[in-house]
């Protein structure tokens, strides 16, 4: 039988007094309100100075320790908590979430957190099976790894009351019956994983960490606490999560727009014609002490712009860089944790120079469209470099670059039926020779779930025959040829040459000369770039035979995206905590494998 208001607010009081312990140095209080079936009771008043508040650590025990003599009735109706304004009688330490708000909805199946009362996003939704799945108590402690399947929700699990703790009541749990000191270490800024005992940064102190199980760190902002009622067995669980973790993992609306704004690549963002790239001499990058903010800032920067250059390289080889590929390896490596890429055809590194007999048209003098190397991989390289040892007596040869993500992007605002036909039509790419077949279907133009372009293939030297339906093959023609246009400043500018508007047709070409960045390397130039966005390409050039050592040679190597990104974010995270020139970016731009927007 359910309770009246006043008799379940009565019950509560008297049950909460027997647990009541000296509250003169409690800094934090929850005000509680007793829900009878779906009527909203009075709050509780506070037992210290008669305010209508709770004082957290009295619920908190009566939660832990004198819960055990209250009934079940008693403990049921309280089932909504919100972090409130402190009693005016005691001093409150402030808050990052000091407005924070919780509430269990739609029957359980999951709560409505109000992060601060002075945002102005609404309120973040999480599902009860979104916080099961990420239940700290059910993420091994030292691996991160999960222990229970998100599946066991659908077992009857239901959310059966919220409240929020404040921070300067996270250190008083440790010390209460069932808690470990662990339990509730704060996972470190950017971290995915639901608790703080995988890894850490830094202490309370902003002292950098060496034995995670040796440091203090409490949650900075409050702790959601939730417990669980399973509707088929009765059984009870709770579970605690970080604060500001659920903020930063947030997926309303407008948590998800903001995170595509902030990683989306557009014409605004991209590189264009006369751009300068980030500059990294060789000799900070070769130093022992600036090794590392130098690989730092050529990373961030390819994340960021796609492509950087590191000028100064040595043009000789040293001996203790020969057997790991020269110099264009050696950074290779230290951009990716120690390893090249994609050695099975052209070896771990590859020259690019003019040579009789060539079985890649890079290997003459001939111009290069806009590509992406090695299309024909289900995973082409992250990272490709190209070091300039020789480009002595030549005339043009200038190496170009163009965002493909930002020119799909543009092709879909100025010609949508274009762009969805290169979205739903897959290409071929073939790579077949004596050695060599390989084949990789996909198509031109790929997004995720929320409809961002995550992804672009687009090599027309290495396209092989189509494999679509009959209905589709003009319309694909059409598409291709717009998206061509748009991306290649060498087609003619000024003549029209598809059954599209002129005027659509010109804003193609246009945009082509505009955003393509173009420039002749010079000797012991590296240009780096994301292989998985930016095309790359090459005017033809002409050696001119007066010259005693002339010629146009480049060494080349590729990195994983995936090593590459985790040497990147390695490096960011250790910045977190530290003054740097360069701000450390929360969300990672389009990396090509399918992570950003993530933390």
């Amino acid at each position: 039988m359910g309770l009246t208001k006043a008799s379940a607010m009565s019950r509560l009081a008297t049950e909460l007094s027997r647990s009541m312990t000296s509250s003169a140095s409690l800094t934090g209080f929850i005000s509680v309100r007793a829900l009878v079936g779906r009527s909203a009771g009075k709050t509780a008043r506070c037992l210290s100075c008669q305010s209508n508040t709770i004082p957290w650590n009295v619920w908190h025990a009566n939660t832990t320790q004198a819960s055990r003599s209250m009934s079940s009735a008693a403990r049921d109706d309280i089932s909504y908590a919100r972090f409130s304004e402190p009693c005016r009688k005691q001093e409150s330490e402030p808050s990052l979430h000091e407005d924070a708000t919780a509430q269990a909805v739609h029957d359980g199946s999951g709560i409505q957190i109000q992060f601060s009362i002075s945002e102005n996003d609404e309120p973040s939704f999480f599902h009860a099976s979104w916080l099961w799945a990420n239940d700290p108590n059910m993420i091994h402690p030292t691996s991160g790894q999960r222990t229970r399947s998100i599946s066991t929700f659908l077992q009857g699990w239901k959310i059966e009351f919220v409240s929020i703790i404040p921070p300067s009541e996270a250190q008083m749990m440790k010390n209460l019956s069932g808690e470990s000191a662990l339990a509730l270490l704060a996972p470190p800024p950017l971290s995915l994983h639901p608790v703080g005992t995988v890894y850490q940064l830094i202490d309370d102190n902003g002292d950098q960490v060496k034995d995670t199980n040796k440091i203090e760190r409490c949650p900075q902002s409050g702790i959601l606490h939730v417990r669980w009622s399973n509707q088929l067995t009765g059984e009870k669980s709770k579970s605690l999560f970080d604060l500001d973790w659920l903020q930063s993992c947030r997926y309303d609306e407008s948590a998800l727009r903001r995170r595509q704004e902030e990683t989306a690549i557009t014409r605004e963002s991209t590189l264009r014609r006369g751009d300068s790239l980030l500059e990294v001499q060789f000799t900070d990058w070769d130093s022992t002490e600036g090794k590392e903010d130098a690989r730092f800032a050529l990373l961030d920067s390819i994340f960021r712009e796609g492509a950087a250059l590191v000028k100064g390289a040595p043009t000789r080889l040293r001996n203790d860089h020969d057997h790991n590929g020269g110099i264009v390896g050696a950074v290779g490596r230290s951009l990716s944790g120690g390893a090249l890429s994609h050695g099975n055809l052209y070896g771990s590194t590859f020259h690019v120079q003019s040579k009789p007999g060539a079985t890649n048209i890079a290997s003459t003098n001939l111009a290069l469209p806009p590509h992406h190397d090695l299309v024909y991989y289900e995973s082409k390289p992250g990272f490709q470099l190209l070091h300039c040892v020789n480009n002595q007596g030549v005339e043009g040869g200038s190496s170009t670059l163009v965002d493909a993500l930002a020119a799909a992007g543009a092709l879909r605002d100025l010609a949508p039926d274009l762009y969805e036909t290169l979205l739903h039509c897959e290409a071929t790419f073939v790579k077949q020779r004596m050695n060599a077949d390989m084949v990789y279907r996909a198509p031109h133009i790929q997004e995720d779930s929320n409809r961002a372009i995550i992804r672009v293939n687009w090599s027309p030297p290495f396209q092989g025959p189509l494999c679509l339906h009959p209905s589709m093959v003009d319309d694909y023609v059409l598409a291709y040829a717009a998206f061509e246009r748009l991306l290649d400043k060498s087609l003619p500018r000024n003549t029209f040459l598809l059954p599209l508007r002129s005027s659509l047709e010109q804003q193609f070409t246009d945009y082509a000369h505009e955003y393509t960045w173009e420039q002749k390397l010079e000797v012991g130039d590296i240009l780096v770039f994301s292989n998985q966005r930016m095309l790359h390409g090459r005017e033809s050039y002409r050696v001119k035979n007066t010259h005693p050592n002339a010629g146009r040679h480049l060494v080349g190597c590729y990195t994983n995206i995936d090593d590459t990104l985790n040497e990147y974010r390695l490096l960011r995270r250790k910045r977190l905590h530290k003054s740097h020139v360069r701000p450390v970016p929360r969300y990672i731009r389009l990396a090509g494998n399918g992570s950003s927007g993530t933390i």
